[in-house]
């Protein structure tokens, strides 16, 4: 003879489950030196974009009476040999290697696969 148990529900709160990306936020948050890595990308990824709007100097723009100028108010990383500006010449390869980046890597896996 077969005999049924009847099995009650339980009344117990269930436990919340949390995501992996949730579980990694929560690794991340507890690596300082990560944290920190992060911010400064960030900050430096925001002025390699905004910056050449609000910059008002061109990539491209030359003042051949202002060449090799030392760091000042007015340029602050200085000029080159025909006078552009500097930061702003680091900040727009900092836009083109935040574009290529991805794409390299890509490429590479590929090439691995």
């Amino acid at each position: 003879m077969v005999s049924s148990v009847a099995v009650s529900p339980t009344t117990e709160p269930l436990e919340r489950g949390s995501s992996l990306w949730h579980d990694a936020w929560l690794r991340l948050r507890k690596n300082r030196l990560a944290v920190f890595g992060m911010a400064a990308l960030t900050l430096i990824t925001l002025a390699c974009v905004i910056g050449p709007l609000i910059s008002p100097y061109g990539y491209e723009q030359q003042d051949l009476r202002n060449t090799f100028a030392p760091p000042g108010a007015q340029h602050w990383l200085g000029t080159d040999q025909l006078g552009r500006d500097l930061l702003v010449r680091h900040r727009r390869v900092g836009r083109q290697r935040d574009l290529l980046a991805p794409e390299s890597k890509a490429d590479e896996q590929l090439a691995l696969a």
